[in-house]
């Protein structure tokens, strides 16, 4: 059987954007099961291909802090695509064998885990997100704290900008 794993530290990210070429990137972190709000990141990200390309470049830009504790679990708001791209950042640093990377879809809250072979995705496990379940209920409520965490931050960026541009008349 699989070792059930304790899971200490556990990171979360999300991707806010209009569309504008204003794009940020949150992480929240849990520590044991509670939100640790002083390790939370923010991330100004540069445009490149919408979620996808901006969960690469937060975690590319994550994993590079190796001064901050490293997660037993990175956990993406978002599908195969969002998956998929985490574990890009993952295997380029050559964490993807020790970090696991799994997504949580907000609109039919399903859970995907991706199975790895030789460095690669080669198929996907998923979850119907059970209410019941614990675990389930973390990985939503950190999903969903790391999507209200970058679409705060999004909101602050966006007023700055909108308001600190001069008047056209």
């Amino acid at each position: 059987g699989i070792e059930p794993m304790v899971v200490q530290r556990l990171e979360a990210y999300d991707v806010a954007n209009l569309g504008e070429g204003l794009i940020v990137g949150a992480m929240v972190v849990f520590l044991n099961g509670e939100p640790s709000k002083e390790d939370y990141r923010q991330f100004k990200l540069t445009w490149s291909g919408g979620d996808p390309g901006g969960i690469k470049q937060i975690l590319s830009r994550r994993l590079t802090h190796q001064e901050w504790l490293f997660p037993q679990v990175i956990l993406v708001d978002g599908g195969k695509t969002q998956v998929a791209a985490a574990f890009e950042s993952l295997r380029e640093k050559n964490l993807f064998k020790t970090i696991p990377v799994l997504g949580l879809a907000k609109k039919e809250e399903r859970i995907f885990i991706p199975k790895v072979i030789k460095e690669k995705i080669v198929s996907w496990k998923t979850f119907k997100y059970q209410s019941s379940s614990l675990v389930h209920q973390l990985l939503q409520q950190a999903r969903d704290e790391a999507h209200r965490f970058a679409q705060r931050y999004y909101k602050k960026l966006h007023q700055k900008t909108t308001f600190s541009e001069p008047k056209r008349k």
